[in-house]
Parts: C-alpha cells; structure tokens; sequence
C-alpha cells in the first residue's frame, strides 16, 4: 500500500481535544516501558520529546524517574492540553515550547536522550528529520522513537480499524490518516543506513507499532551518492 503524506501538525482546536481525552494507555505504556528498558535516567538526564503532543509521556516519565525533560511541539493547541495536564498533575519540573525541531530555540542544545511518539508518520522531509534529531543529540546519547506501521493492504487496515479505530468518528478518521502516512519498518531501516556511524535497533512492538533505538558515534554524517 502506498504511503499517503497527512498534515505536520494538528492545530484544529476540537481535534486536539479529543485527542487529549482518547484512552492511548496501551502505546504510551509500551513506549515509557522501551524508554527504561534501553536508557539509564537519572536526574542529571537531560531529554527532549519532539512533538510532545499534550504530554502524556513526559509526565509519565516524571512521575516514575526525576529528570530534566525539554517537551517541544508546533501546535498551540496541543500543547493548550499539555498545560492542562501539567496543572492537574502539579508538574513544576519541565520545561515547555511551542516550536519545530528546526527552530532556532533548539539550534545550539544539546540532550543524552531524543525521542518521539507518533511523530515520524507527520514527516515527509524525513532525511532532514533524522538529520535534526541526530544534531540534538549528545555524542554517546540516543534516539528513542516509536510510531504506527502502515499496514500491507487495504484489508489489513480495515482490520486495524474496526479493532482500534474507536467510535469517535474524527479521531477514527485519523488514525486511518496516519496508518496511510505512516512508514514501514523496511523503509525506516533504509533511511537510517543512509547514516554512517550510527547503530540502531528495530522491532514491532505491537501489531501496529514499531519502536526503533538509535546510538550515535562521534561524527555520525550521512552518506552521500
């Protein structure tokens, strides 16, 4: 099935909201769980999510290890629901900006841990993209990412969404959007061996997810043609 791109950002006010409100338990659970598994954190740990969305994750993180967590995201509406959630959870210890991964707020920083949820299907620049994260990170740090597998055929999207999709018509409406854009592990695994000097793992971790770990060496470039 062909990739079919969707918009970079989710702006719509409305959207946002039912996004915040929708039961995403299960993805975020696998994605905190594979952060502590392939990362030591402490409280000297410095981690940056990319496209934080209204930050279930980095709160999850908190409330299980004292870390200094960067939590970026492009739409205003999105992050409205992540101030919520910082309020209701009495969250003082992270920091919180309206920007994209290219701004200028992030040109000369630097985190032992980059990652992302359910971004890498957003990208279509996504040479550039892996070349952002990749300028991110600290020499000896590592990119954690975890995102939806776009299925082999029309029948096993259908499938994904009468078993996932929800009875929230938008939100059902976007999930088949991102299953469309979204990326195959094959294809991801081509993007990062255009890379030199990096290793990477990458693996299924649910029947739509794939999680990927990238380690980085000193002077990782890309390859040229």
């Amino acid at each position: 099935m062909r990739r079919i791109p969707e918009l970079e950002l989710m702006e719509n006010i409305e959207q946002a909201r039912a996004y915040s409100c929708a039961d995403f338990s299960e993805s975020n659970n696998i994605f905190v769980n594979n952060l502590f598994r392939v990362s030591k954190i402490n409280d000297k740990t410095k981690i940056l999510d990319i496209g934080c969305g209204d930050g279930e994750i980095p709160i999850q993180i908190l409330k299980r290890k004292n870390c200094d967590i960067t939590a970026v995201d492009g739409s205003e509406a999105m992050l409205d629901e992540f101030y919520k959630k910082v309020n209701n959870n009495k969250i003082t210890n992270i920091k919180i900006m309206n920007s994209l991964i290219d701004d200028e707020l992030l040109l000369d920083s630097k985190f032992d841990i980059v990652m992302c949820n359910s971004l890498v299907h957003h990208i279509n620049d996504i040479k550039s993209f892996w070349k952002n994260l990749i300028r991110l990170t600290d020499n000896n740090g590592v990119i954690l990412c975890m995102d939806l597998q776009r299925p082999d055929d029309e029948c096993s999207l259908i499938n994904l969404l009468q078993t996932y999709g929800g009875n929230n018509l938008t939100l059902k409406k976007d999930f088949e959007n991102s299953l469309r854009a979204a990326y195959t592990i094959d294809e991801i695994k081509s993007q990062l061996n255009e890379i030199n000097k990096i290793s990477f793992t990458i693996k299924p971790v649910s029947d739509r997810h794939f999680f990927v770990s990238i380690r980085l060496k000193d002077d990782t470039i890309f390859k040229t043609k």
